[in-house]
Parts: C-alpha cells; structure tokens; sequence
C-alpha cells in the first residue's frame, strides 16, 4: 500500500513477552521522525512512512524490524539508489530484505 510521499507497512502476527515490550515498541516507532502515523487494525499495525526518510530512519526501521522479527522483505520498497548501502552483501540485513 502506497500513497503520495509515503508508504505503508504492515507489522502482523506479533507476540510481545510483556506488557512493557509492547510499549517499547510503539515508543521506539514514535522515535522515527519518519514514520509518520502508527494505525492498528486487528492483529496488524499499520506504518505510514515518509518517502524521504534518510539513512538514520531507514536503519532504525531495519533495527526494530530485525528485533521484532517483523518481515523486513517490506523494506525493499526503500531499494531507490538513495542507500547504497541497503545492497551491500554479507551484512545482517541484505538476506532478510532480498532474499
């Protein structure tokens, strides 16, 4: 799901171990100055996340999505030249992100 300047992803299917990780995690999302609205629907939390994040937001969403074992092949829509980075092989995130 996308729109003008931003794009959507969906965090599903996870399990907090205590009330307190819950609130780290919406505590941490809030921190990204990129991610610009957080929206629950049944199991899913939706991200709104601006289109031009830079490096800092993109490595905190990699950061959050590894620790939370949230599907980081979403955040391939971030693969635009802008993050050289994103593509170099060997590092913790390339697999997860392209496969």
């Amino acid at each position: 799901m996308t729109g003008p300047g931003f794009v959507v992803l969906e965090i599903y299917s996870l399990t907090y171990f205590s009330p307190r990780d819950e609130e780290n995690l919406f505590s941490w999302l809030g921190s990204v100055p990129a991610v610009e609205k957080i929206r629950g629907e049944g199991d899913s939390i939706y991200l709104s996340v601006a289109t031009t994040l830079g490096d800092n937001d993109l490595s905190e969403l990699i950061s959050i999505f590894t620790r939370y074992g949230i599907d980081m092949a979403q955040l391939s829509v971030f693969d635009d030249g802008r993050f050289p980075w994103l593509r170099k092989k060997g590092m913790f995130w390339y697999e997860p992100i392209f496969g």
